[in-house]
């Protein structure tokens, strides 16, 4: 499916290339290339639906990396970050981006892979906000992967193994592997990130062991850390089989299309109803588990924006009781929600989104520094708190077109307007020199939460020094370190 040209590749040529997994034609245009839409699994059709994914055998005819490849994604969410619908097949594919005299041979660049966020549910790697051009333009090769959505990815089945999206994570990284230096990449130098429950899927990397040695460094945007065990996803199941009308089992479920589940689940309340599943092989005692585990020799970036979850501006704030009340029926302690409150209350309104946004996201910071307090490893926070005039708020995914420099791309500026050069300029400047090794040159974290971190950075057109961004998150960051119970 052709979709509407970005400006930056509107007047690229074609180009071939002789690929490890055979010759692809792709896009040039000044001086970066772009192969799109390449299989890294085979199509997850019939019996390999609701199974770990299979790898994609080279081509034996020349592939047209062209254009963009199918998305797990059928039903656009209706964002303002540009999210497309492709329909097709041959979902699990990725985009590769790369400096063109790289293709040449003998190139050894960083590598840096994307894994889009949408709650597990959304989301694609088709969208303009997430194009490598900026970081290829300066020597890092970038990979953007699509993975199995919603229940397809991520529902429990008897008979399927579970987590089937984070398998697909697994096997798209195997492919850089063994693929990436066709593209002059360096398979030894990866970098992951990704955002939301992009970055929810860094942390889950990082807490498996079957993701060992397929990375080098991570970064974290606003990552979650959401899970379900596996006797919680059975019920989850079994409720959604009688929401959509069919038998808790590989069979029923396979007798409705993946864009009728899609349309389902979206409906449904919650936007994690299905989050990676605890207690079997990936995950044997949990994710924060497997971090502390796992991580302690993996660089780490992780941060999240100032005011994630204020998307509605008719909020009105809630009385302190109330506020109280709603985070101890979540599982807050009371001594730990009234402490949150208090640091919240010292700066904002206590508004339900900025509850939220404490407690979904920015309280996984300080966890996952407490997890990583052993860590041989380096760690490094950012506070993203550049709003713009628009919303007048630092919302959740603002920071992604600075991440990748595309901060004035006629995509982006209509949502954000114009990011000042500065902040763009950093983030996405950290980023690079992250991805390539670098150590980044934040400043020295000397107390507080941030403790444990190697330094740390408040992100805004100021330039302000870090402060107690962060203080109402660690009481609320106990919640993010209890371990699943391993099934039986």
């Amino acid at each position: 499916m052709a979709l509407p040209e970005q400006a930056f590749w509107s007047d690229s040529t074609t180009i071939m290339h002789q690929t490890s997994v055979g010759q692809m034609r792709g896009l040039e245009s000044n001086g970066v290339a772009v192969f799109r839409g390449i299989p890294y699994a085979k199509a997850p059709l019939g019996d390999l639906r609701f199974a770990a994914p299979e790898r994609r055998t080279p081509f034996t005819e020349t592939f047209d990396a062209t254009q963009w490849g199918a998305t797990p994604q059928r039903h656009s969410p209706g964002f303002d970050i540009p999210e497309p619908v492709v329909p097709g097949e041959d979902i699990l594919n990725l985009n590769v981006f790369a400096p063109s005299d790289a293709l040449d041979g003998g190139a050894s660049l960083p590598v840096l892979v994307w894994i889009h966020g949408g709650g597990y549910v959304a989301g694609c790697a088709v969208g303009a906000w997430y194009d490598g051009r900026e970081f290829a333009a300066d020597g890092v090769v970038v990979v953007s992967i699509s993975y199995r959505l919603g229940f397809d990815g991520f529902g429990h089945l008897d008979g399927a193994p579970d987590n089937r999206g984070i398998l697909d994570w697994i096997c798209a990284l195997g492919w850089v592997r063994d693929t990436i230096s066709s593209f002059g990449g360096d398979p030894g130098n990866v970098t992951i990130a990704g955002q939301s429950a992009g970055g929810g899927a860094i942390l889950s990397l990082l807490a498996t062991e079957a993701a060992r040695g397929l990375f080098k460094r991570a970064w974290v945007m606003s990552g979650v850390l959401e899970s379900t065990t596996t006797a919680q996803a059975a019920l989850a199941t079994a409720e959604f089989a009688q929401t959509v009308g069919v038998t808790p089992d590989i069979d029923g479920f396979a007798s409705i299309a993946d864009t009728d589940l899609q349309k389902a689940v979206m409906g449904m309340p919650s936007m994690l109803a299905f989050p990676p599943i605890t207690g079997g092989k990936l995950f044997p005692h949990g994710i924060a588990e497997g971090i502390a585990a796992v991580s302690h020799d993996i660089d780490v970036v992780i941060g999240a924006t100032a005011d994630e979850t204020l998307w509605n501006p008719a909020e009105t704030a809630l009385a302190h009781d109330d506020a109280l009340a709603m985070l101890q029926s979540q599982g807050v302690s009371a001594e730990a929600a009234a402490l949150a409150l208090q640091h919240i209350s010292e700066r904002y309104e206590l508004l339900p989104g900025r509850i939220l946004t404490e407690k979904l996201f920015r309280s996984v910071i300080p966890a996952v520094l407490e997890l990583r307090s052993d860590a041989t490893a380096r760690t490094w926070t950012y506070d993203y708190r550049w709003s713009p005039v628009k919303s007048g708020m630092a919302l959740h995914c603002n920071e992604i077109p600075a991440f990748f420099g595309l901060a004035e791309d006629p995509t982006v500026t209509p949502v954000l307007g114009s990011v000042p050069a500065e902040v763009s300029d950093m983030f996405h400047g950290s980023a690079l020199r992250f991805a390539k090794g670098e150590a980044l040159d934040w400043q020295p974290a000397t107390g507080g939460v941030l403790e444990p971190a190697t330094g740390t950075c408040t992100i805004d057109a100021e330039g302000s020094a870090p402060g107690d961004g962060f203080a109402a998150a660690a009481h609320l960051s106990a919640l993010r370190r209890e371990p699943a119970s391993p099934s039986s």
